[in-house]
């Protein structure tokens, strides 16, 4: 298909951060209802939290939070909030056909979207205010989280992705969460198929006599229509026997 990509929300948006440092429940995962206005907020780039005690993230991080992580801070934890609130237009929401969380992180991480539980790495299997990271994992390049199972969570209007961001512990010398939003908006054509229609994604067999009729869509665009009979010899094709002359 060819797709046109819709950013919901860039590296760069704003965000609302917290360390808990006692249980506050998990409303705070919900797009409504929850006063998040004593929470850190963090805009423009670099656009990631987290802290680096050597070397290595400090070019990713807009907000440190090495002082209530650490445990050279006094009262550390190992688990980071993180909300941030998008929109989406009903005319963009109707074209969405995919949808993918990139995201750089250290050491773990569990995200939601509007409240729903949509993707989660190196993470334990019963998440609290102050889990941790089950293991070490360094952030590289940014890894994608294929959530299009997830499009009929979003909502028109406000929309909110929640992160817990995990450490492996509070002696680690780097935590970070860095990561963006994206949607894949489908052409037209691709709006209207039936609903029949199966998206080709891998071979097929053919095993019978069969004739493909196939286009090719390209800049708008349909090429000539091209028919092809693929014929075997099972009973179904009947070769032409010439008998008399």
């Amino acid at each position: 298909a060819n797709n046109s990509e819709i950013i919901l929300f860039d590296v760069d948006s704003d965000k609302k951060v917290f360390i808990p440092h006692s249980d506050i429940g998990n409303t705070w995962i919900n797009p409504d209802g929850f006063n998040d206005s004593g929470w850190q907020t963090v805009t423009g780039l670099p656009g990631g939290i987290g802290y680096e005690k050597n070397s290595g993230y400090e070019s990713l991080i807009s907000f440190d939070v090495g002082n209530e992580m650490h445990q050279d801070g006094g009262n550390p934890n190992t688990s980071c909030y993180i909300r941030i609130p998008f929109q989406i237009q009903q005319q963009d929401l109707d074209k969405i056909s995919s949808l993918k969380m990139e995201i750089q992180f250290d050491d773990g991480f569990v995200a939601y979207i509007n409240s729903t539980k949509v993707a989660e790495s190196n993470a334990p299997a019963t998440i609290q205010w102050n889990s941790a990271a089950p293991a070490g994992h360094e952030a590289g390049i940014e890894e994608i989280f294929n959530i299009s199972q997830y499009i009929a969570d979003l909502a028109e209007g406000d929309n909110l992705l929640a992160i817990q961001g995990l450490n492996k512990n509070t002696t680690s010398s780097d935590f970070l969460i860095f990561s963006r939003l994206v949607a894949s908006e489908q052409d037209e054509i691709y709006q209207n198929l039936s609903e029949s229609a199966i998206e080709y994604t891998a071979p097929f067999n053919i095993n019978n006599t069969v004739t493909l009729n196939t286009r090719t869509y390209y800049q708008n665009q349909w090429s000539p229509l091209v028919e092809k009979i693929l014929a075997f010899d099972n009973g179904n094709f009947f070769p032409v026997i010439i008998s008399e002359l």
